[in-house]
């Protein structure tokens, strides 16, 4: 009895103690919040923005950024969390003159002035918040907080938040940025819907930047220290072991590129690797839509002139070193991609293979139509990411889709509604639906492109007009944990 009223005692004191130091610390957060809120760096309009909302947005800024990127050429191009940022220089082209933190800095001052400045116009538009959106957003941060909390990561949702973007930084706060983002996308959303322009503006705009909109196909083969060991069938190659990653392209380029098949054959049947098999099977993985000429600039700056000539025609081929990043390439020129051909529209089903006879059975019994197809991928389809329940994409251009085998039937020919064809794949068999063609792809690249000038200029104008003061925000990403060093102690 004793034992248990000592044990009762002591849980009753670790409450305690558990809700005096929350007490303290809700007290502290809640001072240097005021602190914050109460501070000004910016003023856009009618809106001042505080410096806990500035470091709010350069903590999504520095998320977002280290999730979308890594290295280039064996270079990182994040900087470490787990050390100050301005210890580090940057290493983003034309900012290496800076460290992360003023990098950073810059970056979140110039997206501070473009989300508020269209906050302030698309308010006095009427433009309101999303409620689903936010409330989907604020869901999905609120479930990461959990499970952070779940694992050990975090105390509390509280805690998740402040190891996340500060220290002063609430729900309400994050709620309050998600709804600024909400406008700012629903106003862009507005001007794509009211702006358009004419046949000849769009035909103007292509003559004037089509180095820009046009690409090109190729056959594409790389080789790295892991294809010497890794290869399907490298046994027959004398002296493989002892070669240069750029002595594997010369080989491969002087043995494998007579044709566009002896150029696929050669890669997937000694080349590619047990990783790549896993992923791709045997299909062909060396043929590639919408090449950017301009991929290997920081390698070989003249390969852009070689692959841009006039005079280039399919078989020509070049030899890509790019040994400094660790790996080689050679390139067979297939043609120039003016993107003048229509997209399409299509349904697709991929089958697990212990379905694979139901399904066909199906499928042959049916009247073949597209309420048919659409039935069976309702029923059936197992791609994990798919959008909606009927199997159907928009828009679909050359390269969209994996496998070769299916952009090549989707369009090297002319097809109709209601053509469909069944492909075998590492993944399952895939079934392919056509329904009708879009518009034409360059036309889409082109409407884009424009529009992105059009909207640079509109922010340029929205900035100048309500942007007024902008006041001292250099230190300030030192209250944020992924800048300041502090994020392995965090997490």
């Amino acid at each position: 009895m004793k034992t248990k009223s000592v044990g009762a005692l002591l849980l009753c004191a670790c409450m305690v103690f558990s809700l005096i130091a929350f007490s303290a610390c809700s007290d502290k957060n809640d001072n240097v919040r005021n602190e914050k809120s109460s501070r000004v760096v910016m003023t856009v309009g009618d809106r001042e923005i505080s410096a806990l909302e500035f470091q709010i947005v350069y903590s999504a800024s520095v998320q977002s950024y280290i999730n979308s990127n890594s290295t280039s050429g064996g270079v990182s191009l994040v900087p470490d969390t787990t050390r100050s940022f301005d210890e580090q220089m940057c290493t983003v082209e034309d900012s290496t003159d800076k460290t992360w933190a003023q990098y950073f800095t810059d970056y979140t001052v110039s997206y501070c002035k473009e989300i508020y400045s269209v906050y302030e116009e698309a308010t006095k538009l009427g433009i309101k918040p999303d409620d689903e959106y936010v409330s989907d957003q604020l869901d999905g941060f609120k479930s990461a907080a959990a499970s952070a909390v779940k694992s050990g990561d975090a105390e509390s949702e509280s805690d998740y938040i402040v190891s996340s973007f500060g220290s002063g930084v609430t729900i309400d706060d994050i709620k309050s940025y998600i709804e600024v983002l909400s406008v700012y996308s629903l106003y862009y959303e507005k001007l794509q819907d009211e702006t358009s322009f004419t046949d000849a503006e769009k035909e103007e705009f292509y003559e004037e930047n089509k180095e820009n909109l046009d690409a090109f196909t190729v056959r594409l083969a790389f080789f790295n220290e892991y294809s010497k060991t890794n290869g399907l069938n490298l046994d027959g190659i004398e002296g493989l072991s002892s070669m240069s990653l750029l002595e594997m392209a010369e080989y491969f380029a002087e043995n494998y590129t007579s044709s566009q098949q002896d150029f696929a054959d050669g890669y997937t049947n000694n080349f590619m690797t047990t990783d790549m098999l896993v992923s791709y099977g045997t299909a062909d993985v060396t043929l590639t839509y919408n090449f950017d000429g301009r991929y290997f600039d920081e390698y070989d700056p003249n390969f852009y002139g070689w692959i841009n000539s006039p005079e280039r025609k399919e078989g020509d081929v070049y030899v890509v070193d790019s040994s400094s990043s660790g790996a080689t390439f050679v390139i067979y020129f297939v043609e120039k991609d003016t993107r003048d051909y229509k997209v399409v529209n299509i349904h697709e089903m991929l089958i697990d293979s212990d379905k694979d006879e139901e399904v066909a059975n199906k499928w042959n019994e049916s009247d073949k139509s597209k309420d048919a197809f659409v039935s069976l991928v309702k029923e059936y389809n197992s791609d994990p990411n798919v959008t909606n329940d009927e199997g159907y994409h928009s828009g679909v251009f050359k390269g969209y889709l994996l496998f070769t085998e299916m952009n090549e039937w989707l369009f090297k020919q002319e097809r109709k509604s209601g053509d469909w064809e069944v492909f075998e794949t590492s993944s399952g068999t895939v079934y392919l639906y056509f329904d009708s063609y879009g518009d034409r792809y360059r036309d889409q690249l082109v409407e884009a492109s424009m529009f992105n000038v059009f909207y640079k200029d509109k922010l340029n104008e929205l900035i100048e007009n309500y942007v007024s003061e902008i006041k001292d925000t250099a230190e300030i990403w030192k209250e944020v944990p992924a800048a300041n060093g502090s994020a392995s102690e965090q997490n």
